[in-house]
C-alpha cells in the first residue's frame, strides 16, 4: 500500500483510527488529564503502563512483572476476575523538576 503524505484529511485519519480501534488493532489512551487521546498499537502479550510528565508531556512506557503479580494477587484475594487494566503514573521528569 502506498501512502501519499498530505493527501488525507483529518476526518479520514480519525475515521480510519476508529475502524482500527473497533478491530482491536490500536487502542485509545488518555495520558494527560487535559490532553487529548493518543493511539497505540495493540499486540498480544505487549501490555505496558505509562509514566507521564505533567511538565513537558514526555511519556515513558514500562512493564514491571512485580506490579503485574501484585495486581493478580489483589484480584485473587477479592475473588475478582480482571479483564485488563491501565496504569498511568503522573509526575515530573528529571528535566522538569
Amino acid at each position: 500500500m502506498r501512502v501519499l503524505a498530505g493527501r488525507a484529511s483529518k476526518a479520514t485519519v480519525y475515521r480510519c483510527l476508529g475502524l482500527l480501534v473497533g478491530k482491536g488493532i490500536v487502542r485509545r489512551v488518555r495520558l494527560a488529564e487535559e490532553g487529548g487521546w493518543k493511539y497505540e498499537r495493540v499486540a498480544a502479550g505487549d501490555h505496558h503502563d505509562h509514566i507521564v510528565c505533567l511538565g513537558c508531556g514526555k511519556v515513558i512506557e514500562f512493564r514491571n512483572d512485580e506490579i503485574e503479580r501484585l495486581q493478580e494477587e489483589v484480584c485473587r484475594r477479592y475473588g475478582f476476575k480482571a479483564a485488563g487494566h491501565r496504569m498511568r503514573i503522573a509526575g515530573y521528569c528529571r528535566e522538569c523538576v
